[in-house]
């Protein structure tokens, strides 16, 4: 009966919650046993709890109070190491391509000078970010608010010719940290800025000026951008995400840019520039491509180089995302400026320098949004880079403004459209999520990330392109303006054609030249 089999199920339920009662008991039971017994477990463990607590050392347990590094801390460090290593090896090797474009686009004459000029500004942005540009950029002290870190001053004061790259503990032996692979890689970029004011200026600044130029550029003006931006400065708090300008479409282009015209401008045309317009015409197409394939392939140190670690699947991805848009972004912006070069100035063939200056404006509009964008997106934005490189080189040209590397429309135009796309084409636009060289972050309230912050990033990004572009443009005319009053911005017209290497008079200038050679301070 219904009655019968109720009772049955009663006496069976009864029968599970008597043996859970039973485990429950024996749990119990352990747990009492194991709570007596702590005080002799944590006896048993001292040595290793001490050992633990150890801070590890290069230098392992041969130094009192210290340990070796675990095998996880070993492979971590030395692949994030490694990284970025490589990554800035990759950025050095840029300045090959620098050079090359710089020597292309020069007069043949000029090619002695250029290349002297691009070794000065190697060895001088070295010297300037070990003593100062560091210090500034990077250098503490810190402050936490909120949760995030943020520079206590406007620059940093701390670190200068690297004190803090090393510590010297207790028992006094060396110990290298971490920052030595960041101070190789941030000065390889550092010294990328340098490159392009150099471009800027081709054929113009004496070798004293330009040493002094490139240690006051790397030493002071563009260490105060990276702090301000990527060094946890005042931009860096305006609002939950800071600025997002991952690779340096502003903090090195806009900079590099910046400076760059404020220099070509007060140094004026070069002479006969547009009197004589056939004897300016680049001397060497083969280096120009050269110089642009090797750029392309050392940007992906720069670019890819910003994720600072290869720690983690995660640190992977990234890297492998935002090489895949900086090649889309290229390939876009060449194509794009070789067509519309072809119908913007009605030329009867197509323009090879377009493609090539092209490409590197593909890569300067992409830098600051590489990795918030999808590979389409990155497409778009390359593409227009192209487009804005195309339209200002051809106003500057009847403007008669002498750019000879096109610094204005490849770098600083193209830069200022990057540092907006990071905001117009944020793939993460519904949640608000943002990758910043110092990590992810996202406008937040109580309910976690929110939409709509790319209104924020673009405040913010647009009041980085106005602080970045007055900032270096003021400094830069308190620079070249003394040194155009002692003549210095118009050294190389000093030289005597016969004087300089390798000449090759086909561009319509006399061999036999003025007869008077330059001087030490002329030069």
């Amino acid at each position: 009966s219904a009655d019968e089999a109720m009772r049955l199920k009663m006496v069976q339920l009864q029968s599970v919650l008597s043996r859970q009662q039973d485990l429950i008991d024996s749990q119990q039971e352990r747990l009492i046993a194991l709570e007596a017994a702590e005080p002799l477990i944590d006896a048993a463990r001292p040595r290793r709890m001490q050992t633990d607590a150890f801070p590890p050392s290069i230098h392992g347990t041969a130094v009192a109070g210290r340990r070796a590094y675990t095998d996880v801390e070993s492979i971590g460090g030395a692949m994030t190491i490694a990284w970025t290593l490589l990554c800035g090896m990759l950025v050095m090797f840029m300045q090959v391509g620098f050079a090359m474009l710089g020597v292309g686009y020069s007069r043949t004459k000029g090619m002695a000078h250029t290349l002297t000029k691009h070794l000065v500004h190697m060895c001088v942005t070295a010297i300037a970010w070990l003593c100062i540009g560091w210090a500034f950029a990077y250098g503490g002290p810190y402050r936490i608010a909120n949760g995030r870190v943020f520079k206590k001053y406007l620059v940093g004061i701390e670190e200068f010719a690297t004190i803090g790259l090393f510590s010297v503990p207790a028992h006094g032996l060396v110990e290298p940290t971490a920052k030595i692979a960041t101070w190789f890689f941030h000065w390889s970029t550092c010294s990328l800025v340098a490159a392009i004011v150099n471009a800027g200026t081709l054929e113009r600044m004496s070798y004293w000026a330009y040493g002094i130029v490139s240690f006051l550029v790397t030493g002071v003006i563009y260490p105060v951008v990276v702090a301000s931006i990527w060094g946890g400065g005042w931009l860096s708090e305006i609002n939950d995400m800071g600025v997002v300008d991952f690779a340096g479409s502003g903090v090195i282009h806009i900079c590099g840019g910046a400076i760059a015209v404020v220099g070509l401008l007060v140094a004026e045309p070069r002479a006969g520039r547009w009197e004589n317009p056939e004897h300016f015409v680049p001397h060497s197409l083969p280096l120009v491509v050269f110089g642009t394939v090797i750029t392309w392939f050392g940007w992906y140190g720069l670019n890819c180089g910003m994720t600072g670690q290869m720690a983690s699947i995660a640190d992977g991805f990234t890297a492998a995302q935002v090489a895949m848009n900086s090649t889309i972004a290229a390939a876009s912006g060449g194509l794009v400026a070789l067509f519309l070069n072809f119908v913007v100035n009605f030329v009867v063939v197509f323009d090879l320098f377009s493609l090539c200056k092209g490409i590197i404006a593909g890569f300067v509009s992409i830098s600051g949004a590489c990795s918030n964008v999808t590979c389409m997106s990155s497409m778009v934005v390359g593409g227009l880079g192209g487009v804005f490189y195309v339209l200002t080189a051809t106003l500057l040209r009847r403007r008669k403004v002498d750019d000879p590397v096109d610094v204005v429309a490849v770098h600083l135009v193209p830069g200022i459209w990057g540092v907006l796309c990071a905001s117009l084409f944020n793939w993460h636009l519904d949640s608000g999520l943002y990758l910043r060289p110092l990590g992810w972050a996202c406008a937040a309230d109580a309910n976690g990330c929110r939409s709509g912050a790319w209104v924020e990033v673009l405040w913010a990004n647009s009041l980085a392109v106005a602080f970045v572009m007055g900032w270096s443009a003021f400094m830069a005319a308190l620079v070249f303006f003394p040194l155009k009053f002692l003549g210095q911005l118009r050294g190389f017209e000093r030289y005597d054609v016969d004087y300089v290497p390798h000449l090759d008079v086909s561009d319509g200038l006399s061999s036999a030249g003025s007869g008077i050679k330059p001087t030490l301070h002329e030069i």
